[in-house]
């Protein structure tokens, strides 16, 4: 068994102590929150390659609104009952009815004949899905594992990479749609040239990816550094575009949000691209940089900060129609603060293996492959006590 072998393990070892609170989930890093060992790190959470099948699937597939759904029920339910388990098992439960629902409507948009073998496709990622997902719930991070970061270093598989892009470039075509006061902004920034950079991330993940088949490790490190190097501009495109929006007036939020999950996929394909190429100093001094770059622009924003784009616009201040739209506004803008949290808290632990990795003499191409080959866990732990 390889080094790397023994420190991985499942999810499970982390379980039992996440759910009597003696360990704490804070980005990707599973940290001790009692006892002597307060405060120090546990483990690392890690996607596999497991996970990015079925999490590319789910993206790229009718799961992706039906998933949506089924998330904020479980989330919701963890909330009021405080156990992650009970929102996890409605979530997928949840999940399953609106599967046959989307099967239902596909028979009849397309007939009985037509759809047998997308019925045998989707029957296939709804048992992965209920699997992954159940796990990622519990822990909390369900929501992490299909966010713009991914869980731990991602791994930039490119159908993955190219699901979440898609998804990205879609909320942004969707609001240039639905808003007129975006027209201005959209013109300014070049709708056509942002459609250009999304191709140009998309070929980059690529050549990553291709460059795991190239036999000569100088050849493949050369291709991984050349990635790295091409997509610094467009880091620093997202984040001038995301830093534009916010600090308009007025600022726009929605927007800006979508720019900046553009931005933490960009620097996290920096970051697995030297990685491969096994230059471990140069990978955590872009995913800190990526972190705090992130961090100075949604790190002040706040629920109050947030609130203001949902109000009603026909309430008036001091009145009862006034406290329930403030209050539906409340409402719709939590997930929205939980995202950024969520988002600074992993892009802020992204780097974290790497030290523990070098202590130990571990290459970073060795762990990645390692997150790579695995099929059967969707998620691992790198224990590090």
């Amino acid at each position: 068994m390889s080094s790397i072998a023994r420190l991985l393990v499942p999810t499970i070892a982390a379980q039992t102590g996440i759910d009597d609170g003696t360990l704490r989930v804070v980005g990707s890093v599973v940290r001790h929150v009692s006892g002597p060992l307060k405060g120090k790190i546990h483990s690392h959470l890690q996607e596999t390659g497991a996970w990015g099948q079925v999490a590319s699937q789910i993206l790229s597939s009718d799961f992706g609104g039906s998933l949506g759904k089924a998330m904020k029920t479980g989330a919701k339910l963890t909330a009021a009952t405080g156990n992650p388990v009970v929102g996890a098992v409605n979530a997928v439960g949840d999940l399953a009815l609106q599967a046959t629902a989307v099967a239902q409507n596909e028979v009849i948009r397309q007939g009985v004949g037509r759809v047998e073998n997308r019925l045998g496709t989707m029957d296939l990622k709804l048992d992965g899905l209920v699997q992954g997902m159940a796990g990622l719930q519990k822990l909390g991070i369900a929501n992490l594992g299909l966010g713009a970061v991914g869980i731990g270093v991602s791994l930039a598989g490119f159908a993955l990479v190219n699901a979440k892009l898609n998804q990205v470039q879609g909320t942004i075509r969707d609001l240039s749609g639905r808003v007129d006061e975006l027209s201005a902004k959209l013109d300014q920034l070049r709708q056509e040239r942002i459609d250009e950079d999304f191709l140009a991330i998309q070929s980059l993940a690529r050549r990553y990816e291709e460059a795991w088949q190239i036999g000569r490790q100088s050849r493949a490190a050369a291709e991984w550094l050349s990635v790295a190097r091409e997509a610094r501009k467009y880091q620093d495109l997202f984040n001038h575009r995301a830093s534009e929006l916010l600090f308009a007036l007025p600022p726009n939020f929605a927007l800006a949000d979508a720019m900046i999950d553009a931005l933490a996929m960009t620097g996290g394909l920096r970051v697995v691209a030297l990685m491969a190429a096994n230059e471990p100093d140069a990978a955590a001094g872009i995913a800190d940089e990526n972190y705090r770059q992130i961090d100075l622009l949604t790190g002040s924003i706040g629920l109050v900060d947030l609130v203001h784009g949902h109000m009603s616009q026909d309430a008036e201040p001091g009145t009862q129609a006034w406290d329930l739209a403030l209050t539906q506004a409340s409402e719709l803008a939590r997930p929205e603060v939980t995202k950024l949290r969520q988002r600074e808290a992993a892009a802020a632990t992204r780097s974290a293996p790497l030290l523990f990795l070098a202590e130990r003499g571990i290459a970073p191409k060795q762990w990645l492959e390692a997150a790579r080959n695995e099929m059967s866990e969707p998620v691992l732990l790198l224990k590090a006590d």
